[in-house]
């Protein structure tokens, strides 16, 4: 998915989670684009309190490079790149991002600097 296609993503899961009662909804949607000539994995995170809408894109990464070459050829080719990288790492018992940051980072790592980065509007309510 795209950098656009993928901010649209989170943007109408979060529409569609907001008929529930809380205080906070949060979407997460990752995302491929190219940049640059390379491939990059991200995320957008999309916050609402019903009144303020915050839109956080995450940090990138380079894809590896024999998934880029795979991507260059057919973009379709996203979720067989994602479902070999789970091929690779199942008997392992890692996730994907500890499997390319060598147990550096996990998923939850990834995403909740992300998240609280997306929360500073709603919490630092006087500068935004």
């Amino acid at each position: 998915m795209s950098n656009d296609e993928t901010l649209k993503g989170a943007t109408n899961r979060l529409q569609n989670i907001q008929h529930f009662e809380a205080d906070y909804f949060v979407s997460i949607e990752g995302g491929v684009d190219l940049l640059d000539n390379n491939y990059e994995a991200f995320a957008w995170i999309v916050i609402s309190d019903k009144k303020k809408l915050v839109k956080q894109k995450q940090q990138h990464f380079h894809c590896p490079l024999k998934f880029q070459i795979l991507l260059k050829k057919d973009m379709s080719l996203e979720m067989p790149m994602i479902w070999y990288l789970n091929a690779l790492i199942q008997n392992k018992k890692m996730e994907q991002l500890e499997f390319l940051t060598d147990n550096l980072i996990n998923r939850t790592d990834y995403y909740t600097h992300a998240i609280i980065l997306a929360l500073i509007p709603f919490t630092n309510t006087k500068l935004y």
